[in-house]
């Protein structure tokens, strides 16, 4: 064994434990930010320098929150967002996988297929929120196409983009090689794309709860985004933003189970 061979795994854990002391202390560093501007915020609502109206005290919405959080009716409205969102998004990345899948390995198809897929994207989603609730009614099954509207296009670039990097070179080699078209596909094709993949999945995450919160303001029964349109109706400030706060929430939550499934998968790119 070698002296670099012995030394390897003393640097591996230095430089894991630095990663880990550079990812408290950009932690400290944003809580101390976020304190300081609720501080500020606090201070300016205190004195008045900004109107209650347009921007509540966060200690006000501390306090809606709280009574929203505790209010038995408000789950209920969380949970069909995130059911909303989360089945949007699931449908969304499955075919959106499949079709980059389709496209890459059939490029007649792709070409035939790139302008209506483009023409999609650009048509702005809010206008087909009205059209799906004719289609589909007025339940959860138009804000689960809608999420499945916006997320779909993010994910289906990143995959195509990410088959696309597989090295030519490493085609030929495992041809030469006799490897089968499927065999090449699962093992260089796949683990070159799937970081691609990963991250088109998690703005795709984001993507489907904001579809499903603004297909919940055209029409809806129950959802966040129903919450926010009745609070903003009655001018209830302090419960708007408390809602917002959520919704960032459950945004960031998906984001983070997303990230953390893709460095789990996808180890030897992180």
């Amino acid at each position: 064994m070698t002296t670099a061979d012995a030394a390897a795994p003393g640097g591996r854990r230095a430089g894991v434990r630095a990663r880990v002391r550079g990812s408290a202390t950009d932690g400290l560093l944003a809580v101390a930010v976020l304190v300081a501007l609720l501080v500020i915020w606090q201070w300016a609502s205190m004195v008045r320098a900004i109107s209650s109206l347009l921007l509540p005290s966060p200690v006000a919405i501390g306090n809606a929150l709280v009574s929203l959080l505790t209010s038995p009716f408000y789950y209920g409205h969380l949970g069909a967002t995130a059911f909303e969102a989360i089945s949007g998004f699931a449908i969304g990345a499955v075919v959106a996988i499949a079709l980059a899948t389709i496209l890459t390995q059939l490029p007649t198809v792709g070409q035939l297929a790139s302008p209506y897929i483009v023409a999609f994207q650009v048509l702005p989603k809010v206008a087909l929120a009205p059209l799906l609730v004719i289609w589909l009614g007025f339940g959860m099954e138009s804000k689960i196409a809608l999420s499945i509207a916006i997320s779909f296009f993010p994910i289906l670039i990143s995959t195509i983009k990410g088959i696309e990097r597989v090295p030519m070179n490493s085609i030929r080699l495992m041809r030469s090689l006799r490897a089968s078209r499927r065999q090449v596909f699962i093992m260089l094709t796949v683990p070159v794309a799937l970081p691609y993949i990963f991250a088109g999945l998690r703005a795709g995450a984001t993507l489907a709860l904001i579809g499903a919160v603004v297909g919940e303001y055209v029409t809806a029964r129950e959802g966040l985004g129903k919450l926010l349109i009745t609070f903003a109706s009655n001018a209830q400030q302090p419960s708007v933003w408390a809602t917002t706060f959520v919704i960032g929430a459950l945004g960031l939550l998906l984001y983070g189970v997303v990230g953390a499934l893709g460095r789990r998968l996808v180890w030897w790119s992180a």
